[in-house]
């Protein structure tokens, strides 16, 4: 996790100033299943979170396509920085500079991501979603191919 700090700019007495808080997945699927679901809008597909992802261990396990999301935040950057309302893009405690709020939430991220699989949970699955609706044929084929990727240990 420091190396994603680190990699996003982010500022240690920012940090040690910020109050602790639970992150809360979209969803989460318990036993047999153990594993949280994030659908990621827009706002995700930074080019923080590119760099946040390119600092992820080279061996973590993550339940989504790792070139997939690289190749949408290089394809979304630009409109993902201009997306949201005032201040949706504001300095943070922990990164203090404009755009701020996009390091943070890359940074969160990445707890969901890297964090469930040392705690004996599946890695997080996530599901892309750049238009008002995603079909829901894509939904349930992305939800089967990752219950079939990591299905040997739900059984």
């Amino acid at each position: 996790m420091d190396a994603v700090f680190v990699a996003l700019g982010g500022r240690r007495e920012g940090l040690a100033a910020k109050t602790q808080v639970e992150l809360s997945p979209d969803a989460f699927f318990e036993a047999p299943f153990s594993f949280m679901l994030e659908v990621d809008e827009l706002q995700h597909f930074t080019p923080y979170k590119a760099q946040a992802l390119l600092a992820y261990p080279p061996a973590s396990r993550v339940g989504f396509d790792m070139a997939e999301y690289l190749a949408l935040c290089d394809e979304h950057s630009e409109e993902a920085l201009r997306h949201g309302a005032p201040g949706y893009h504001r300095p943070t405690k922990d990164f203090p500079f404009p755009n701020g709020r996009d390091a943070q939430r890359a940074y969160l991220d990445a707890f969901r991501d890297l964090l469930p699989p040392e705690h004996a949970l599946h890695p997080t699955l996530r599901i892309p979603v750049l238009r008002a609706s995603v079909p829901e044929p894509e939904v349930e084929q992305r939800l089967e191919a990752y219950l079939c990727r990591w299905g040997d240990a739900h059984t």
